[in-house]
């Protein structure tokens, strides 16, 4: 049972990043950062297979990174064909940050 639940948390935390990544395409991420930064003050440790959620610190890094990585496609001539794939396919990025974890 404690393998299923690891399993269903890394569903739930992906989940998030997910829908942090939708915020981003928005154009809301700036927005939402500044929201995770005041909630990381209620960020309780705890072991991370047992949570099935990443912890604001985690989830501020990934948009840090996507935001970071737009401004860079968006500042080198002939980059927009890997925007483009990054917009069709986000799981690279979200499921980078999930290995890195």
């Amino acid at each position: 049972m404690l393998r299923l639940g690891a399993l269903w948390a890394d569903f739930w935390r992906g989940r998030d990043f997910a829908a942090d990544y939708f915020v981003f395409e928005l154009g809301m991420a700036d927005q939402l950062i500044a929201a995770l930064e005041a909630y990381s003050a209620f960020d309780v440790a705890q072991p991370y297979r047992m949570s099935g959620r990443p912890y604001a610190a985690e989830r501020i890094d990934a948009l840090h990174q996507m935001v970071a990585e737009n401004k860079r496609l968006q500042e080198e001539p002939g980059q927009q064909i890997a925007q483009e794939s990054l917009k069709r396919d986000p799981q690279p990025v979200i499921q980078g940050k999930l290995a890195a974890s």
